[in-house]
């Protein structure tokens, strides 16, 4: 079975090579329409073949041959190759007054026959003068009757209007080979995409279910204990409750990020000084951190951020609390006019894991999961910052950048 962006590069490509063949077909039919037309048309009005012929502007080739149909003892400049080899096909085919498309080797025109009569009543061919014998016999052995009973040829020599369309035909090759390229280029880098996306989603309701699951089984069997009298109703309303509070806290924090990856939230920044900002959101860590005994150290320099209160405050809230999560000793919030970091001595993660600290429900060496840093993420890129990740010594930095 082919994978997507096998398929899609080559529907692509495809798409690409049958619009390139339905543009050349339809070029070709177009041109081979208007070359005929055209000539034509100025060969019926040139020869009055048809009364309705209307003159495109060219003037088609025309020479004069004897009733035999030879060409080579008239005018000299009636003495080519092309025009022999025409009068030599209207003699095998004198069919006149119709006009014809021939192909002789590989030169192909439109031409017509009429006679002279039907436009001579008196000694005059239409290039002026009579048909009086001239010295030095100009009309060579012919007599008059052969000349008054000859004819006009007419063509249009079509060899420009082939070699437009060879030209034009190879363009048509080389922009749908490129075209087929790029688009089948295209079609495999949308084709990952997709399904590294696909892998994405699969890989974020497994880790949801599993997110989802613990809490679940944890209230289930508080319920089941309290139901058979094993565990005491009071603590198991308490624990049912806290593991509720923990579903709908990491519901909500889905809710949150997929808000912000569909693009329907729009910050409404005002300025927010950093200092009291960063102390505003320790507050609600504060039981935790003296829970944990964790020292805190603050070096904030003055200055401010531009930000939508409420996102900002989620995602640095969820950035100080990974870190008193994981902090052994201490944490530290830098602030130097340009950058915003956190540090934890809990431990410096491996080189490997630091570009997925970021990703939805990260397991980290711990096994802990969660959409926090993946949210904080999120507002940094809406907001038009950068946020990274770093070991630094014994722990993990992270770090806002305005």
């Amino acid at each position: 079975m082919k994978s997507t962006h096998a398929k899609l590069a080559t529907l692509a490509a495809g798409a690409v090579v049958i619009v390139m063949l339905a543009a050349a077909v339809a070029f070709n039919m177009f041109i081979g329409w208007k070359v005929q037309s055209d000539a034509v048309n100025d060969i019926e009005y040139l020869l009055s073949l048809n009364d309705d012929a209307v003159n495109t502007g060219r003037t088609p080739n025309y020479f004069l041959v004897d009733s035999a149909y030879r060409v080579e003892s008239l005018e000299p400049q009636w003495k080519t190759g092309k025009e022999a080899a025409l009068a030599a096909w209207f003699s095998e085919h004198p069919e006149t007054g119709v006009v014809k498309r021939i192909t002789l080797g590989d030169w192909t025109c439109y031409a017509a026959i009429a006679p002279v009569s039907d436009y001579e009543s008196s000694g005059s061919y239409g290039y002026g003068g009579d048909y009086d014998y001239e010295p030095e016999g100009r009309w060579g052995w012919h007599e008059y009757d052969a000349l008054e009973n000859g004819y006009y040829i007419a063509y249009v020599d079509t060899a420009s209007e082939q070699a437009l369309v060879g030209s034009v035909n190879l363009a048509f090759a080389i922009i749908g080979l490129l075209g087929a390229a790029g688009a089948a280029f295209a079609g495999y880098v949308a084709g990952r995409r997709i399904e590294e996306a696909n892998e994405a989603q699969k890989r974020f309701y497994e880790n949801m279910s599993h997110d989802l699951k613990t809490p679940l089984a944890a209230i289930r069997g508080y319920a089941e204990g309290a139901n058979r009298g094993v565990i005491d109703s009071d603590e198991a309303a308490r624990a049912i409750v806290r593991e509720t509070d923990r579903m709908t806290e990491t519901i909500n924090e889905i809710l949150g990020l997929s808000r912000l990856e569909s693009g329907s939230v729009q910050p409404a920044k005002e300025p927010v000084v950093i200092a009291d900002f960063v102390q505003d959101c320790l507050m609600p860590l504060e039981g935790a951190v003296r829970t944990k005994g964790l020292e805190v150290q603050l070096e904030l320099a003055s200055g401010e951020v531009m930000t939508d209160v409420g996102l900002f405050d989620h995602a640095l809230s969820n950035v100080l609390s990974n870190a008193v999560r994981h902090a052994q000793s201490r944490i530290k919030v830098t602030y130097d006019g340009a950058r915003l970091a956190v540090f934890n001595d809990g431990g410096a993660p491996l080189e490997e894991q630091l570009p997925h600290l970021f990703d939805r429900f990260h397991a980290g060496e711990g096994g802990s999961t969660g959409i926090g840093l993946a949210i904080a993420k999120e507002v940094a890129t809406l907001h038009g910052w950068d946020i990274s990740a770093r070991a630094i010594d014994d722990g993990l930095e992270i770090a806002f950048v305005f």
